[in-house]
Order: C-alpha cells, then sequence, then structure tokens
C-alpha cells in the first residue's frame, strides 16, 4: 500500500511538473500540438478571475419615479417609490422592503429594455421619429407589464395622496455613476438618462 501511495506521489508531481515545464518553454514547432491541453489541464477545474474577490461595480442602476394629477393641468411633484423602502431595509435588513426595491427596480429595467427592443424591431432609427414613436408606445402598452406598473402607480398615488386620481405617469431613470477614477476631477458628473411614458387616465389602466 505505502508502495502505491508513493508511486502515485510520484505520478501527479511528475505529470504537474511536465505540464508545468510545456507551458514555460519557448515556442516550438510542436507547441500546437500539446499547448490547447496544457492550458486546459493547467486552468483548474474552477477558474476564477481576480474579479471574484473584487468584483467591478455595476455600470448603472434603474430608478423609476411617478406623478398624479386630476385634470391633467395641476400635477403632483415626481416621487420616488424606493427611497422609502430602501431606507427601512437599511434600518432592518429582514424586512420585506428589500422585496419591493428588487421588483420596483426589475420593472422598470423590464419596460426600458422592451422599449428598446420593440423600437428596434419597429426600425426606429431616428429619435425624432413620432410616427414610430407612437407605434413603439402603443405596443409596449400591451404589455402585462407595463399595465401591472400603471396599476401600481395608480395604487401609489392613491396612498400617498389619500385620493382617486384621474390622470397618472411615471418614468424610469436610468443612471450611470462616475468611474472610481474620475470621481475626484473637477467635471465629473452622474449620467442620468430619463425616459417619460404617456400620460394614462385611470379609468383605462387595466
Amino acid at each position: 500500500m505505502k508502495k502505491l501511495i508513493i508511486l502515485f506521489t510520484f505520478l501527479v508531481g511528475g505529470t504537474h511538473l511536465s505540464l508545468q515545464v510545456l507551458k514555460l518553454i519557448p515556442v516550438n514547432p510542436i507547441s500546437k500540438h500539446y499547448s490547447s491541453i496544457v492550458r486546459k489541464l493547467d486552468s483548474g477545474f474552477f477558474p476564477q478571475k481576480w474579479m471574484l474577490f473584487a468584483p467591478e461595480p455595476p455600470k448603472y442602476s434603474h430608478r423609476f419615479h411617478y406623478r398624479c394629477s386630476l385634470d391633467n393641468k395641476e400635477w403632483s411633484h415626481w416621487n420616488d417609490p424606493v427611497e422609502t423602502h430602501l431606507s427601512n431595509h437599511h434600518k432592518n435588513r429582514f424586512s420585506t422592503d428589500q422585496y419591493l426595491v428588487r421588483y420596483y427596480k426589475d420593472s422598470i429595467r423590464y419596460i426600458n429594455n422592451s422599449h428598446s427592443l420593440i423600437g428596434k424591431e419597429l426600425g426606429c432609427t431616428d429619435k425624432k421619429d413620432r410616427a414610430c414613436y407612437d407605434k413603439t408606445i402603443a405596443k409596449l402598452t400591451k404589455l402585462k407589464e407595463y399595465k401591472s406598473m400603471s396599476n401600481i402607480v395608480k395604487d401609489l398615488c392613491k396612498a400617498e395622496y389619500k385620493t382617486d386620481f384621474t390622470y397618472i405617469q411615471f418614468r424610469s431613470l436610468t443612471i450611470y455613476p462616475i468611474p472610481y477614477s474620475k470621481r475626484n476631477t473637477p467635471k465629473s458628473n452622474t449620467k442620468i438618462i430619463t425616459r417619460h411614458y404617456p400620460i394614462s387616465k385611470v379609468g383605462e389602466v387595466i
């Protein structure tokens, strides 16, 4: 048994040493025959990059705001429903607010992505093409996710102001944080892209 263990140890050690030698020797006429095999064997079963320990921060995040009106003339200010839930979650990490934050962000991200995809499908290349924009919005507003978001805004308006509103609207904000290397430069500003969605009449929201 002892001899088998010694033999196995030498076999594994010799194989590993051979792989390292083949990996480090200069390129030669037969390198192409073994380089791919050596690279696969030397990478390990679970190769990881340094990003496992220092992951890249997200390139952008999504938020959404909503507002309400009784007559489509005078509107409330834009409200951010995420901020309150995020604050509550920071106070109590076991609260259910985290799920609402995730739901709001995922929903507005889905609507934004759908808006872009529908525009591409319809061939909308010019942002000033009003006819193509109207077609995109008409298709977008038929999505169940869009209708769900509209109903959520209706409920948020009623909960916030204790009254039934006739008109509602929401908008998305895509926030691009300042790269770490540029945060101390004088002209560094957070980039925010805002996309307004159409005003909806509450009776028409399904």
